[in-house]
């Protein structure tokens, strides 16, 4: 069962990433190319979108009992460690498409290579998340997940102090790799955190916690070009990205320690999964 989640999660994780990744290509490119294209890509995407939703299922049957007396608010906060992993993620992401630009001009670069640099990040986060789920990989989520922030960490280190385009394009190519596969290992971590009935409310607040990531580093990013190269704008976010990548990685071993089974014994999860079928028969 284990091995069928983080496939699925994989599936799942390639497509959005492909998808998200795609938008920031599609949209760099038609900015090259008409200033008013960059809104008006991003309407006709988001309106496409909205057809797809009517083809999502209703939800799940669940029980209000496997939080075990708990609220829903003190559970979903057993979870923080993964929100802020989530946060990480999307704090380097607003690192590499806000200030791409800025940086490759800062080179000497055309602007407009920006577009084909992400849409190979797209190409390389599809990659990454179907070969994370192909196959089982050494270590607790809580170490994968910190190895593979670590890695994005490091491209976008990289992004920062390489001169040339090509390494540029390289560090952003290997980025998505890394960041496809955090997503992935994010998304099978609350599953593994969180009851069935708190997983809708737990993403919910994953994804709220993503987009405070990304707004933070974007906005310290945007302080920071004002009186600094855009290079350095990308190491003062990267800064801001570790202090978030070690309070995950503490808050994550914590919550290891919490809930750690004794060898026999059938996990957390999969009890879970086992009341909840039991619960939709």
């Amino acid at each position: 069962m284990a091995r069928i989640r983080a496939a699925a999660s994989a599936i799942d994780g390639g497509v959005g990433v492909s998808l998200y990744s795609d938008s920031r290509s599609y949209t760099s490119f038609a900015a090259s190319w008409n200033p008013g294209g960059r809104p008006a890509v991003a309407s006709a995407l988001a309106i496409s979108a909205c057809a797809g939703l009517y083809a999502l299922p209703a939800g799940w049957p669940t029980d209000e009992r496997d939080r075990g007396g708990s609220s829903m608010a003190r559970t979903l906060l057993t979870a923080w460690p993964i929100y802020v992993a989530g946060a990480a993620t999307m704090s380097l992401l607003a690192l590499t498409e806000l200030v791409l630009p800025a940086l490759l001009e800062q080179r000497g670069v055309a602007v407009g290579w920006s577009g084909p640099m992400l849409a190979g990040s797209a190409i390389a986060g599809a990659l990454g998340a179907f070969v994370y789920g192909a196959r089982r990989w050494p270590g607790t989520m809580r170490t994968q997940s910190t190895v593979l922030l670590l890695g994005l960490t490091s491209c976008t280190v990289l992004v920062a102090v390489i001169p040339a385009a090509a390494g540029i394009a390289v560090a952003v190519f290997v980025a998505g790799v890394f960041e496809a596969g955090v997503m992935v290992v994010r998304n099978l971590s609350l599953r593994e955190v969180l009851p069935p009935s708190a997983l809708a409310a737990g993403y919910s607040v994953m994804y709220a916690a993503v987009g405070v990531g990304y707004t933070a580093n974007a906005g310290l990013a945007g302080a920071v070009q004002a009186v600094a190269a855009p290079s350095t704008a990308i190491l003062a976010g990267v800064g801001l990205t570790l202090i978030l990548v070690l309070t995950a990685s503490v808050g994550e071993g914590r919550i290891t320690r919490r809930y750690q089974i004794p060898d026999g014994a059938v996990s957390a999860s999969e009890s879970r999964e086992e009341s909840a079928v039991n619960i939709g028969t």
